[in-house]
């Protein structure tokens, strides 16, 4: 009797250390849906597999209830039934009246009789079942698909900066033949001088003297150069 009371309380205390961590696992809302001119249903979740679930909507009412002027006539749905607050869809609706004098299922017959199946005029409603969207390995892979999408994206992106890049230095090109034709046609020449250098190579000479400026060149530092459209 002792072992069995100690057993009981070790799996009470295990799943009151168990119950919490599965309950944050598991934070999604019940379903739910506004069907337009009717309602808000709330559904429930169930697992169809370890990796799938689906979304039920059960006993959703699709037509006004066939009762009073309306037994025996063609459901009417104009206009739909409607609610203002959330209906619980949870559960099946009634199913409708059977005759049970005839005998063309016992085992439906037997559950209409002990009442595990409801009955009632108004049971003009519809069940909803849908998946729940992919199971986790489609997920995954489509997730992976679309990061793949955005990495050709990001080099597609990165290959038009790089061709934009290159068309900077053909501009930057054209304007040097620009300057080095124009030197040409008025007679001058072009120099270069470093841009750490104090003193540029004509600096000291009174027949040169700069008359405009070019383009920096070089790739920075010592190395880069500073280019003056120069004349005698």
């Amino acid at each position: 009797m002792a072992r069995s009371r100690l057993l009981l309380a070790a799996w009470l205390l295990l799943w009151l250390r168990t119950a919490p961590v599965w309950a944050a696992r598991n934070p999604r809302e019940p379903p739910s849906v506004d069907i337009p001119g009717q309602g808000t249903v709330v559904g429930k979740e169930v697992a169809v597999s370890r990796n799938q679930k689906a979304s039920l909507y059960l006993g959703i009412p699709f037509a006004q209830p066939p009762i009073g002027e309306l037994r025996f006539a063609r459901p009417v749905t104009d206009p739909l039934p409607k609610w203002k607050e959330p209906m619980d869809a949870t559960s099946f609706g009634p199913a409708c009246p059977q005759m049970l004098d005839r005998e063309p299922s016992k085992i439906l017959n037997k559950l209409l009789l002990d009442g595990t199946i409801k009955t009632s005029e108004d049971c003009l409603t519809l069940n909803v079942f849908t998946p729940d969207g992919r199971d986790e390995r489609e997920r995954e892979w489509v997730r992976e698909r679309e990061r793949e999408r955005e990495r050709e994206r990001e080099r597609e992106r990165e290959g038009e900066r790089e061709r934009e890049r290159e068309r900077e230095r053909e501009r930057e090109r054209e304007r040097e033949r620009e300057t080095l034709t124009l030197a040409a046609e008025q007679g001058q020449v072009v120099c270069e001088r470093a841009l750490r250098s104090r003193a540029p190579w004509w600096s000291s000479n009174p027949r040169w003297s700069v008359v405009g400026h070019g383009q920096v060149g070089g790739g920075g530092g010592a190395a880069a150069t500073l280019r003056d459209v120069c004349t005698q």
